[in-house]
């Protein structure tokens, strides 16, 4: 309702693919030969010279890292192969990777939902497959038009038609359909990743912690092949996404910090995985920056 008291309709559109792809098509100047002008540029006003300098075109690009933070991991998880083919396609020797920050939930697929909120609340959220059948036909298909990660979906489809609902399940296409090389950020104790899990009753946040910290060290034989092993770090100081903030450098486990791992990730040097040994008890490890 608006203002007034009056009720107003209107259209939401969800396009997250396509603001990817004209985000690209922007920084690789893709339509130069008809004359569009790129709108990136180096700095902004009031230096003319610099406002009108154009930053590199990422076809000349050597390496590129697509990377989210929380809600973005998720758009990673849905774009990060698609994302690699379209840059490939202009720019065959590149190297491209993707990082997701601060999006690494449970595998619930092997769980009882019987005692979750979800099955209170209707009989199809008492079964994974029920469950996850019915937000991936309600949201992707039917809501969204999601794209989502079209390997999956081949793979799954080919095999058994109708199955393809599994790739609604966004930590089942990271975990096994991610072919590009991919680094993990993951507090066990992140209060907005965990919130979910909790809430509907699956389990506590010492279970979170306990299953999150199990499968990124012992990550699941993928139906697609992984370009490489992931890079991993895990901590547990009740933070969420790193990238944007100092915890990035401040935070270390085992005497590195997030950022080191991952540039020992990008560059093939060691420790490319950094664990934090999860203490049995979902409060701050000695070590965490105080909370805000």
């Amino acid at each position: 309702a608006s203002s007034t008291g009056t009720t107003v309709e209107y259209a939401i559109q969800f396009r997250g693919s396509a603001i990817v792809d004209a985000v690209l098509d922007t920084l690789r100047n893709a339509e130069k030969s008809a004359g569009k002008r790129r709108a990136a540029s180096h700095a902004v006003e009031p230096s003319p010279a610099a406002a009108s300098s154009p930053w590199p075109d990422l076809d000349s690009a050597t390496d590129v890292i697509f990377a989210g933070s929380s809600g973005g991991g998720g758009g990673v998880k849905n774009n990060a192969d698609r994302v690699g083919a379209k840059l490939h396609a202009s720019n065959p020797d590149l190297s491209d990777s993707v990082l997701i920050d601060a999006a690494t939930s449970v595998d619930t697929s092997e769980m009882s939902y019987a005692g979750t909120t979800y099955c209170a609340n209707d009989p199809a959220g008492c079964a994974f497959e029920s469950f996850t059948r019915g937000y991936y036909q309600a949201i992707d298909v039917d809501l969204i038009a999601n794209r989502g990660d079209q390997s999956c979906i081949d793979y799954h489809a080919s095999r058994q038609a109708g199955s393809e609902w599994i790739c609604g399940d966004k930590m089942h296409v990271m975990l096994h359909h991610i072919t590009s090389p991919m680094f993990i950020h993951q507090d066990v104790i992140d209060p907005q990743v965990s919130s979910g899990f909790v809430e509907s009753a699956l389990g506590t946040l010492g279970d979170f912690a306990t299953r999150v910290d199990s499968m990124l060290r012992h990550l699941p034989i993928p139906e697609e092949p992984r370009a490489a092993t992931p890079g991993i770090f895990t901590l547990q100081c009740g933070t969420h996404e790193a990238f944007t903030s100092t915890d990035v450098f401040t935070i270390d486990v085992n005497g590195t910090n997030y950022n080191d791992t991952v540039w020992n990730w990008w560059r093939g040097t060691e420790p490319q995985q950094n664990f934090v040994t999860y203490s049995g008890t979902p409060t701050p490890r000695p070590g965490c920056p105080p909370p805000d």
